[in-house]
């Protein structure tokens, strides 16, 4: 991986931060992510942050890892790994926020595509139960 790669640098700094039972886990995104096996990365990436010590890390992985290669991943996928961090966000107005970015940045990728839609409709969707906690119904 380019060292000059702000994903790779991310990647490093974790291997050396993290418990060595999540460290692993950033290795192998490395690994995965300079060979450009996409899926397998996809999945890796849904399995880490199904563990919940790695709550504390999804925010992070998203914004300086995921975001990096998000163009090639299948975009319900993208939508749940952010809907993931958008939980770990402390105040709902900024996972309300967030969420609405996502379906924005979903929404203006070409060609349009039904897994396209339905990632769209999802974070949608998400953004809009964030705004309903804060009860901000006109904004639902």
């Amino acid at each position: 991986m380019d060292v000059d790669n702000p994903a790779h640098n991310y990647l490093q700094r974790l291997q050396n931060e993290a418990p060595s039972g999540l460290a692993q886990y950033f290795l192998e995104f490395e690994d995965l992510y300079e060979r450009k096996l996409w899926h397998q990365l996809t999945k890796k990436v849904e399995e880490f942050i199904n563990i919940p010590e790695a709550a504390p890390y999804r925010i992070g992985l998203y914004n300086e890892f995921v975001k990096d290669w998000q163009k090639h991943m299948n975009k319900v996928k993208l939508v749940l790994f952010s809907l993931a961090a958008a939980r770990q966000f402390d105040d709902v107005s900024e996972a309300a926020e967030f969420m609405a970015k996502i379906a924005e940045g979903v929404s203006s990728t070409t060609p349009e595509t039904s897994q396209q839609e339905e990632a769209y409709v999802l974070a949608l969707l998400e953004s809009a139960h964030f705004k309903l906690q804060l009860n901000d119904l006109d904004a639902t």
